[in-house]
């Protein structure tokens, strides 16, 4: 049986710091900011939280990981267009994080779109492997609370058919778009 009265008590775990602009900063004082090729940012999430609640994001990968989560299509395209990773103060994500005005926005073309059509996906929550398809926007349910019945399926610009596409969540946008879509609206585009 161990004597109370001499009982040590845990030694503090240690602190994490990194060096930004020449200064030591604790983890959870510090972000990681998601650069756009135009050089504003375009997104930030924290190295680590005070508390200890969560694991730290130490290294860029572990921030792409975050930004991404299991999303590596769309991590690939982000990163062949110019987007980075900048480890930076926490106290400046208002500075940074300031609308974007350039022109295209973030330094990248947008996805090309037809009159008439609207990037929609098969289902209302996109999986990994799902992808956006261009079709007219008269098919595209808005609301997913009124499906209905379906005389046919519309067919996207790439030949993909089915009874009910969708477009009424945020996620959906952030679904990697299709090639073959894509690559149809920008020859009809510069047509």
């Amino acid at each position: 049986m161990s004597d109370p009265r001499t009982t040590v008590a845990p030694a503090p775990a240690p602190t994490i710091t990194f060096q930004i602009d020449g200064e030591t900063v604790a983890a959870h004082d510090a972000s990681w900011y998601r650069i756009a090729p135009c050089g504003c940012a375009a997104g930030v999430t924290v190295v680590a939280l005070p508390d200890s609640s969560m694991t730290p994001r130490l290294t860029e990968d572990d921030a792409w990981d975050a930004f991404y989560e299991g999303r590596s299509e769309l991590r690939r395209r982000d990163q062949q267009a110019g987007f980075t990773m900048r480890l930076g103060h926490r106290s400046d994500v208002h500075r940074l994080m300031a609308k974007c005005e350039h022109s295209p926005q973030w330094g990248v073309a947008p996805t090309p779109t037809l009159d008439g059509h609207e990037w929609a996906t098969t289902d209302r929550i996109p999986s990994s492997r799902d992808r956006r398809h261009l079709v007219p926007v008269d098919a595209v349910i808005f609301d997913a609370g009124r499906l209905g019945r379906r005389e046919a399926k519309t067919t996207a610009l790439c030949g993909r058919s089915d009874w009910y596409w969708f477009h009424d969540k945020p996620w959906v946008k952030d679904a990697p778009t299709c090639r073959r879509c894509e690559a149809k609206a920008r020859e009809q585009v510069s047509a």
